[in-house]
């Protein structure tokens, strides 16, 4: 049985709202298609994500650490890339820094900051830039 995505409901913000909502809908459908993303693991350590990682899980962090991201022209259009704290040791001083390679940016930065315990996030890429289609910690 294939899994339906719960919609988003935001106040004052239909905008945000449907990209919210058609993010949710792709990983859903990535999902109910059979993706099974390969899990790398990286244990308190800056680590340089290949453009064949998937799944990119924080299985223990002691200081702020930064995953470089792939070249986005080598990662190529589609690429979904998730990055979780496995571990739960993640807080506001002791972050998981995701990193675009170069100049290159995520939603407009050449930084993006997990700063919650647990906090999962998940990339997209479209050839050129790296975009967050969603994040959510404890």
């Amino acid at each position: 049985m294939p899994i339906q995505p719960i919609p988003v409901r935001l106040k004052n913000d239909p905008v945000a709202e449907e990209a919210i909502n058609r993010n949710i809908r792709e990983i859903v459908d990535e999902v109910n298609r059979g993706w099974k993303p390969r899990r790398t693991t990286v244990a308190d350590a800056a680590y340089t994500v290949l453009a064949t990682d998937q799944y990119i899980g924080i299985t223990s962090i002691t200081a702020s650490r930064t995953m470089t991201l792939p070249l986005a022209n080598q990662a190529g259009d589609g690429k979904i890339l998730v990055f979780t704290d496995e571990s739960g040791s993640v807080s506001a001083t002791v972050t998981v820094i995701l990193d675009g390679n170069g100049s290159e940016t995520i939603n407009g930065s050449t930084t993006y900051v997990m700063n919650a315990a647990r906090e999962s996030t998940v990339i997209r890429c479209n050839g050129t830039s790296w975009f967050v289609i969603a994040s959510f910690g404890e």
